[in-house]
């Protein structure tokens, strides 16, 4: 299957539980290893994927914030695809997550979240916050894990 189109997307967000309310920013937050990296948003353009009511910037000042909600074409794989290459920081709590995106019921889903993780990787610099029940299975192991004990929950992902 070639990549997906528009069509493939708009199609998509209707398998996504919107889940409006939350996110896994709490929890982040109070994780200290990550506390430098979200002071150091004040220099970067940040896109945030799935903000739901908890939004980083009401807590962190970004030097750019766009947000990418559950809804085309505002969704993750649609705004990162028109995003520069290396451009900015990507910061998700909680959307790289099988459930959320129903990606391990879906054929669909499970392509859409892997292009979404390609295109996370494309255009972060120097750095992205990645943090999602599934998040090492589709964005590999963080470079600075989020938790110790929580190892597959992601993290701090470098621009390689």
């Amino acid at each position: 299957m070639g990549k997906l189109t528009n069509e493939d997307i708009f199609e998509s967000q209707f398998y996504w539980m919107h889940i409006e309310d939350t996110s896994y920013l709490n929890t982040a937050l109070t994780i200290e290893r990550l506390h430098p990296f979200f002071s150091d948003l004040i220099n970067y353009k940040v896109l945030e994927i799935g903000p739901g009511d908890n939004a980083i910037n009401k807590y962190y000042n970004c030097k750019e914030y766009i947000t990418a909600v559950a809804n085309y074409p505002n969704d993750g794989l649609s705004i990162l695809r028109k995003q520069d290459d290396k451009s900015l920081v990507v910061v998700s709590f909680g959307v790289i997550d099988d459930c959320i995106l129903c990606s391990n019921k879906n054929k669909l889903m499970k392509q859409y979240l892997e292009e979404m993780v390609i295109e996370i990787k494309r255009v972060m610099n120097p750095f992205s916050i990645i943090i999602g029940l599934d998040a090492e299975k589709y964005m590999s192991v963080a470079d600075i894990k989020a938790m110790d004990r929580w190892t597959k929950m992601g993290g701090i992902y470098f621009q390689k």
